[in-house]
């Protein structure tokens, strides 16, 4: 059947590959059964997603936009998208580094709130 997770994870498609001939065949090192979760189609919010495209919303200074450069490029886009929701939950629309070190004081390196 059709796995919940499949818009979050792709499986890996050179192992279906590699051991069926087929890359559309079932991940055999995958042991979830589809049906688990109700089958509903789970989705992350973007502020949990990888692979995002780097996206502004709101006004960033300089300053706060170089560390973005150390953070891995299929992250980066994930990054900013939290940062940018944390800044609106505490009334800001500009982006500076006193915000970040917020972010990630409250936050860790992860940026999502620890629990």
């Amino acid at each position: 059947g059709a796995c919940e997770f499949s818009k979050i994870c792709g499986g890996c498609r050179c192992r279906a590959y590699a051991t069926y001939g087929d890359y559309l065949a079932e991940d055999p090192a995958c042991g979830y059964q589809p049906g688990r979760h109700g089958g509903q189609l789970i989705d992350l919010p973007a502020e949990q997603t990888f692979g995002l495209e780097v996206s502004y919303e709101l006004q960033w200074e300089a300053a706060a936009r170089a560390p973005l450069e150390a953070i891995p490029s299929f992250a980066r886009g994930m990054v900013v998208k939290a940062v940018e929701t944390y800044a609106r939950a505490s009334g800001r629309s500009l982006i500076t580094p006193e915000v970040l070190a917020e972010v990630r004081q409250k936050w860790g390196g992860r940026f999502r709130p620890r629990g």
